[in-house]
């Protein structure tokens, strides 16, 4: 469904995935948590906001205070793969105390992996496997022009 602002999104989405360049990360959540209505602000009426940006941990764990004030569940969460492949071969890696109803969401199309229950989780995960496979490709290419 389109709705024309992030006042109406606040209060008609039960769930709400954010993919932002990273600088917008923050000001999007904070955004959308100042507009959740107060009744809409208590754990049982479900509001979960979903971070699936390119986001330093520490960035991660702001926009988790940030939904913890404004009364809005969060998870941490980080793609891993070719957008053109994830379906096939990509990983949807998530943290947070509600990672398991994200996981439960994607289970059918995705591989999904919940990382732990603690924010900042999965953007380390994505951060160190990020690392490793640049590292490695790095070392290969160091190799071959010592050879």
């Amino acid at each position: 469904e389109i709705v024309d602002s992030v006042a109406e999104l606040a209060r008609v989405a039960d769930v709400v995935f954010s993919l932002v360049p990273p600088c917008a990360a923050l000001t999007v959540a904070q955004d959308y948590c100042d507009r959740v209505p107060a009744e809409m602000r208590e754990e049982r009426a479900g509001r979960l906001f979903v971070d699936l940006n390119s986001i330093a941990p520490a960035t991660a764990i702001e926009v988790a205070n940030l939904c913890a004030r404004g009364g809005v569940r969060f998870v941490d969460g980080a793609i891993h793969g070719m957008a053109s492949r994830l379906p096939a071969a990509g990983t949807l890696y998530l943290s947070g105390t509600a990672a398991q109803t994200v996981a439960d969401l994607f289970a059918p199309v995705l591989h999904v992996k919940v990382v732990g229950e603690t924010a900042g989780q999965a953007s380390s995960f994505k951060m160190l496997i990020s690392g490793m496979a640049k590292g490695a490709v790095a070392a290969l290419v160091a190799l071959q022009q010592l050879a």
